[in-house]
């Protein structure tokens, strides 16, 4: 009788089989959309560029402020040389000086605020930018997950017609055993299933391979096993409510990202173009600082002692504390200065022309960006109708290559059809059946691009 260790270890390995299943990552659409933005490098290139546009604007907000700087020197030469308080050759004393200043500039042609305005703008344009990329990686990786469902139907439509056919054929070898059916009809069927066989090798790797583009293009890792969720369709209406090209437009003006960003840029060369003009200003700056000094020679004076000649020779005392030093030496001072510009080798002028240039290809962008987005929602709104009549003629086609398949296989049954025509009526029975599958997934993701066109979020 096995122990119950064994029949723990049994145990397992039944359940073995189902851990695999359940290890799994299951790739939903909103997984994978999601999964593609956090995992894309683009983005986080585009997230680190936004972090630097946010610390320009910090940078320029606290331009307003004074700066304040601080300093201390201690010095010791070596020799003689003369003492600043007795006036005579004396050792080199040693010297200590700190010091504190601050300096606000009062006007510099509205440059700060202009600044601050241009800082503020890059950073919507960089905000905008990356919602706009958000959105081109949730499309591409969308498209690539209807890829997969569609190699995934076709894979499943060759099984099919593998499995028919090998059906088909047992079918036939019985019949040809029975002396129904010829030696050729037995070879012709078998043909046809090697022919089917070689298709569904192909349709296999073609999965693989829209799979594996799939996994990419979320940069995960492609040896995990990973289980694809189909999506709910949802019901398909007409399009009658479909608004016009150009209320689809307007409303991707005020919403579509990508404009929105070139808009940001136009009113940040606009205002770099203002910061420029503010070198032909005078600038006004103000000044403050404070300081003392220290000097190891700095001694009193204790008495005058009698010296030759009726003379008297000055006696000191040891060098004053250093507090006291620093206390009474101790100074302020403050200052304001006016610059004014009136010659600089033309680089005040050529920066002015710079500006203008890139404020007018900032308006040039934005230009470009409104028609490319026009062209793009009237393609979009052609392919929308497009994908709903041939969705419609899938649906009224699906219909009748059924029938016909009905029909045709209870003639071949009872041996009206030969079995070349019956091949012929399936083959238009696969195809109708992949294209319907094309057809209603394709309309869906269509519906989708107009969607996000008219600001709505990009959900499935």
């Amino acid at each position: 009788m096995p122990s119950i260790r064994h029949r723990y270890i049994f145990f397992l390995l039944l359940l073995l089989p189902g851990a695999w299943t359940l290890a799994q990552t299951r790739l939903s659409l909103p997984y994978c959309l999601e999964t593609a933005v956090t995992n894309s490098i683009q983005i986080q290139q585009t997230t680190n560029s936004l972090e630097l546009s946010e610390v320009n604007l910090i940078v320029q907000k606290f331009a307003f402020l004074p700066g304040v700087n601080g300093g201390a020197s201690v010095s010791k030469s070596f020799g003689t040389s003369v003492d600043n308080f007795t006036q005579q050759i004396a050792e080199s004393p040693y010297t200590g000086s700190p010091n504190l200043g601050a300096s606000l500039s009062l006007f510099q042609g509205m440059s700060k605020w202009n600044n601050l305005k241009k800082a503020k703008y890059s950073l919507e344009s960089a905000n905008y930018s990356l919602e706009d990329l958000k959105n081109d990686i949730r499309l591409n990786v969308a498209a690539a997950f209807f890829q997969v469902i569609f190699a995934e139907d076709q894979l499943k439509l060759a099984k099919e017609r593998a499995d028919l056919l090998q059906k088909q054929l047992e079918r036939v070898q019985a019949q040809f055993e029975a002396g129904v059916k010829t030696e050729g009809d037995v070879y012709g069927v078998k043909a046809q299933l090697a022919t089917e066989r070689v298709s569904l090798v192909q349709q296999e790797n073609t999965f693989k391979r829209n799979l594996l583009n799939l996994v990419q293009s979320m940069n995960l890792d492609p040896s995990e096993k990973y289980l694809l969720m189909r999506p709910n369709l949802p019901a398909i209406d007409a399009l009658d409510d479909l608004p016009a090209v150009e209320a689809i437009f307007l409303a991707a003006r005020a919403s579509n990202p990508g404009l929105r960003a070139k808009a940001m840029d136009i009113l940040s060369m606009k205002y770099a173009m203002k910061s420029t003009k503010a070198i032909f200003y005078p600038s006004v700056n103000l000044s403050y600082g404070m300081g003392s000094f220290y000097s190891s020679n700095n001694r009193p004076l204790i008495r005058l002692d009698p010296g030759p000649n009726g003379t008297f020779v000055p006696v000191y005392g040891s060098p004053k504390p250093l507090g006291e030093q620093l206390s009474s030496n101790f100074g302020q001072n403050l200052s304001m200065g006016i610059s004014v510009p009136i010659f600089m080798n033309y680089s005040l002028r050529s920066s002015m022309a710079s500006a203008r240039v890139s404020y007018e290809n900032a308006l040039l962008a934005e230009q470009n960006e409104s028609n490319d987005l026009y062209k793009a929602i009237q393609g979009a709104y052609f392919d929308l109708i497009a994908a709903k009549a041939q969705l419609d003629a899938s649906e009224e086609q699906i219909v009748n290559v059924r029938e016909a398949y009905t029909y045709a296989e209870a003639k071949y049954e009872s041996g009206i059809l030969d079995f070349y025509t019956m091949i012929e009526v399936l083959n238009n029975k696969t195809k109708a059946e992949a294209g319907l599958n094309q057809a209603r997934y394709d309309f869906l993701l269509k519906q989708k691009i107009i969607e996000l066109y008219q600001g709505k979020q990009l959900t499935f």
